[in-house]
């Protein structure tokens, strides 16, 4: 049932699958902070969770991504 992308895995993730996990956490994350009623928290954070899932609707899921190199390598 855990869908969680294994980060250490980037390499061969495609970019839909990584903007997939970031919207995932943003929804956990919001749970958290509506629970401690962090209402500007929520906001940014339901603000990114669109943004998002905007990408994830201009991106077709079988495009991979061309750079599939860790975050950070050059």
């Amino acid at each position: 049932m855990d869908r969680r992308l294994d980060v250490s895995a980037t390499a061969v993730a495609t970019s839909w699958e990584r903007i997939s996990y970031i919207k995932q956490m943003l929804a956990e994350l919001s749970q958290v902070a509506r629970a401690e009623r962090a209402d500007l928290l929520v906001y940014l954070i339901e603000m990114a969770f669109t943004e998002a899932g905007d990408l994830l609707e201009a991106r077709p899921r079988q495009a991979i991504s061309s750079d599939t190199r860790p975050p950070g390598w050059r």
